[in-house]
């Protein structure tokens, strides 16, 4: 049996291991995107609202999953509750290490504002090298991007 000293000098060592950094492995941006979507199932059906997933299965990303998960969370659920009877679409492109995700407002004529955009998703946003932008189209289509590092460790 250990000592209570002992057991204390081993738990301040355990605190003062370094922590591992992340690693950036290649994922499938389609499936962390449909896991985030199965959770946020109920909110989108309480609000009347649909997001379509049209990301390829093959569109993958090197980036920390968890942290690109938690913000996607975030932002997307905001975005859901902004709105009532609204369909979202969902698309990927990646030019280089820069991936640019779209959420298209698919005519419900939401009015998107910037509360999707809190400290807890400034900072993740951060993590990853991206950042988050609102466009508005001649058609009154609206629009959130969200750009990140995918390959290259981000800043």
């Amino acid at each position: 049996m250990q000592s209570k000293p002992f057991q204390t000098f081993l738990m301040q060592i355990d605190n003062q291991l370094p922590e591992q950094e992340p690693t950036n492995e290649k994922n499938s941006l389609h499936a962390i995107v449909k896991r985030i979507l199965e959770n946020l199932k109920a909110t989108a059906v309480e609000r009347s609202s649909t997001l379509i997933n049209d990301i390829p299965f093959t569109f993958m990303v090197e980036t920390d999953k968890n942290i690109l998960s938690s913000l996607l969370n975030i932002v997307l659920r905001n975005i859901i509750m902004q709105g009532r009877d609204c369909c979202y679409r969902l698309s990927a492109r990646q030019y280089t290490n820069i991936v640019l995700l779209h959420v298209k407002d698919m005519g419900a004529r939401t009015e998107f504002q910037n509360k999707f955009y809190t400290e807890d998703a400034n900072a993740l946003c951060k993590t990853l090298g991206g950042c988050i932008s609102l466009n508005e189209f001649h058609s009154h289509t609206r629009s959130l991007t969200f750009t990140f590092r995918s390959g290259l460790r981000a800043a």
